[in-house]
């Protein structure tokens, strides 16, 4: 073996193809600003046409639509979640819809402002994030991640030809959970105290957000929490982060932990039971046919044992390690904690930082290109599988914008609804469970409920419905109740073994009414409507009926 004075004095060789490439993966920002200059412009186009279009096209789930917005009318109206109504969410979705229905006059082209303006807002987080932490390359892969992950309007786990705003809620939560775990694997880079900043506001943001999403980003801070002096400025920055999430809702007027927290019990009661060794082994399974967690453990592996022997127990190794386990662990547990998703939705986003990783070893590493190249190509095509359905999605919302299709739109007659357009999908795929893709059912049902009230109601009288969600309140435009909940939906929200008082339920409404249509939610809605039949017969009286809705007045009237 030659010394090190002999290695000082050889010529430095000529790189050959595979370096250059690998170089050219890292290349700087004077190399790359053209390409930086053009996908940032793409992604910014993309943002304004899901801020334009993506209220307008729904062909799955129509009811999400209108549960945003009765959100959002409340917090337009002043009441404050958790305080004033229930929710199995944190308030930050309700405010970023009450804020766009704010910019669009009540409209529910609101909900598209929200899902815009969040992407726009996570886009230039991470893009700032990444600047000072990896090579452009990266920076704009991840930031396409995050811009994408947070805004497609195609619900995660589906065909990217269903188009809805349903659950994007986990879109958003997954974008906060990647800008973390970028953070998370650089800790020990520059930036220290501002990156600190960053993780520590996103994880006060997740609580009231998704407590799901708030635990896997606890697990990754907790990976990387610092252990020596010089790395304090992190921990630092992690709590000012933190202070700064707490203190904003500590001047939100009239916000009550305690009220939210109780909320959040009875969400943690009802999913419970879904976080058991069978069901997390199933979500395991499930994450593993995507083949991209795959690719996360041999990229892991070739980053673990393919550098230097002298640095295989190097914290930052070891730091990788941990991670890669939690965004494997964290495929099973958000399959169980989310609905409808089929697999680990941040193996990709790691695949990126690892790809990174991989790049940057290549020199440690020339005795073993093939196993890197394998290891590049893997991520490669992981990334692409990845971000492909994303683009799709887009496209999809497009090819609705033809007069053909707009005028086989279904549209719900009431004020603000004026840009939401419903679509049936059962035509196209055909394992759309009943009910969820009929957007033509659904607008009847609505439009036979809103008959119904209007004839034989007063325009001051306030409504709740006993169900799933509670669509009218918004669409006649009324004063919303106090009480009620977001969203009522057993084994999801609230559980036979953990249901909620009737003041959640009945709140101080008015008008009482009971959904009796056919669709996914029938039976929770009549498990529900059964559990409370002897308090609605006790307090309200029997109104009318249509043929999909029952109507109640309280006693008092």
């Amino acid at each position: 073996m030659r010394s090190e004075e002999e290695q000082a004095s050889s010529p430095i060789a000529e790189p050959g193809w595979f370096d250059r490439e690998v170089a050219w993966l890292r290349a700087g920002a004077r190399e790359t600003r053209w390409i930086a200059l053009a996908v940032l412009s793409a992604l910014l186009l993309d943002l304004i046409v899901i801020a334009t279009l993506s209220t307008g096209p729904i062909n799955v789930f129509h009811n999400d639509v209108l549960l945003l917005l009765d959100d959002g009318w409340r917090v337009l109206n002043g009441q404050v979640p958790h305080r004033d109504f229930n929710s199995p969410l944190g308030p930050v979705e309700f405010w970023l819809i009450g804020a766009g229905m704010l910019l669009s006059h009540g409209s529910a082209q609101g909900i598209a402002f929200s899902i815009g303006a969040f992407g726009f807002v996570a886009g230039i987080w991470s893009w700032l994030l990444c600047r000072g932490r990896m090579p452009v390359i990266f920076g704009l892969l991840v930031t396409t991640w995050i811009v994408f992950t947070a805004t497609c309007p195609t619900p995660l786990g589906f065909d990217p030809r269903f188009l809805s705003c349903a659950m994007i809620y986990n879109r958003q939560g997954y974008a906060l959970v990647g800008i973390i775990l970028v953070e998370c694997a650089f800790a020990r880079d520059k930036s220290r105290f501002l990156g600190g900043v960053s993780s520590g506001l996103a994880l006060i943001v997740l609580v009231f957000l998704k407590l799901n999403f708030f635990g896997i980003s606890a697990l990754l801070v907790l990976a990387t929490l610092p252990i020596q002096r010089a790395d304090f400025s992190r921990l630092r920055g992690l709590l000012s982060g933190s202070s700064v999430g707490v203190l904003a809702l500590l001047f939100y007027p009239r916000f009550s932990f305690e009220a939210f927290f109780t909320d959040m019990s009875f969400v943690a009661r009802a999913r419970g039971s879904s976080l058991n060794l069978p069901g997390l082994f199933h979500g395991a399974v499930t994450s593993a046919e995507s083949g991209s967690v795959w690719v996360v453990a041999g990229v892991a592996l070739v980053i673990l044992v393919l550098v230097r022997p002298a640095e295989r127990r190097h914290h930052k190794q070891i730091t990788m390690g941990l991670i890669s386990l939690i965004v494997l662990a964290s495929g099973p547990i958000f399959l169980a904690t989310n609905s409808l998703e089929n697999h680990c939705q941040l193996a990709s986003l790691w695949i990126i930082i690892l790809l990174d990783r991989v790049s940057a070893l290549h020199l440690r590493i020339r005795d073993s290109k093939i196993v890197t190249l394998i290891a590049i190509a893997a991520c490669l095509g992981a990334i692409a599988t990845a971000l492909v359905p994303e683009v799709s999605s887009t496209f999809s919302l497009l090819t609705y914008q033809s007069a053909t299709e707009r005028s086989a739109a279904i549209r719900i007659q009431a004020p603000g609804m004026e840009r939401v357009r419903f679509y049936d999908s059962t035509s196209f795929y055909d394992k759309v469970k009943a009910g969820d893709g009929d957007g033509a059912y659904y607008a009847s049902c609505l439009s036979d409920g809103l008959s119904l009230i209007d004839s034989h109601t007063k325009a001051d009288e306030s409504i709740l419905a006993v169900g799933f969600h509670n669509p009218f309140s918004y669409l006649l435009r009324r004063k919303p109740a106090e009480g009620g909940s977001s969203y009522l939906y057993m084994g999801n929200s609230i559980s036979e073994n953990a249901m909620p008082p009737v003041g959640w339920v009945f709140g101080n409404a008015d008008l009482i009414i009971l959904p009796m249509y056919e669709g996914t939610h029938h039976a929770s809605d009549e498990f529900i409507q059964n559990y409370y039949r002897s308090y609605l017969e006790q307090n309200f009286h029997f109104v009318a009926k249509s043929q999909c809705w029952s109507l109640y007045r309280r006693d008092s009237y």
